[in-house]
């Protein structure tokens, strides 16, 4: 592995020395320049999807509390629920072993608590795996970035040189 790293370098330093004029450097820059950007890009597109992953991972583990919370709260309770954003009314617990949930296509069915808990982890598990594949992508891209900043580097160097 470290020897494709030495001779990917070599490569790259031998094109560049190929590189006869001037301008055919600056227009290497300009391209690999431009290449960086894209990639910059793709990194702050890929950072905003972790970050809302991992909200929704936030708010799974919220809802999985409110679940369980269920259980432990007294027939005949009175709670607020949320009909809307911001909007509540009171209501009245009358069952604690289990709870309505949507399936899709509107179409809710009862499940058991410790089937609508076991819902939710899977839900966070899929989320989470999702996650990490999200995070190996953007090391990737990091490392491809950091190619493409010793090659810029490299091209810089040599156009000073040709001065």
């Amino acid at each position: 592995m470290m020897k494709n790293k030495t001779q990917q370098k070599e490569n790259n330093n031998e094109q560049i020395e190929k590189k006869e004029s001037k301008e055919e450097i600056q227009q290497a820059i300009q391209e690999k320049y431009m290449e960086y950007q894209m990639m910059q890009e793709q990194l702050t597109k890929m950072t905003e999807q972790r970050e809302t992953l991992r909200k929704q991972e936030e708010d799974l583990d919220d809802i999985k509390g409110a679940i369980e919370n269920i259980q432990k709260t007294r027939i005949g309770s009175e709670m607020f629920v949320p009909i809307s954003s911001g909007i509540f009314v009171k209501a009245e617990i009358k069952e604690t072993n289990q709870v309505l949930v949507n399936v899709g296509d509107n179409i809710i069915v009862p499940k058991t608590i410790a089937d609508a808990v076991q819902l939710i982890q899977k839900q966070h598990n899929e989320i989470e795996n999702y996650e990490k594949t999200v995070q190996q992508n953007i090391q990737i891209l990091l490392l491809h970035q950091q190619r493409i900043e010793n090659e810029l580097y490299a091209l810089t160097k040599s156009i000073n040189e040709k001065g």
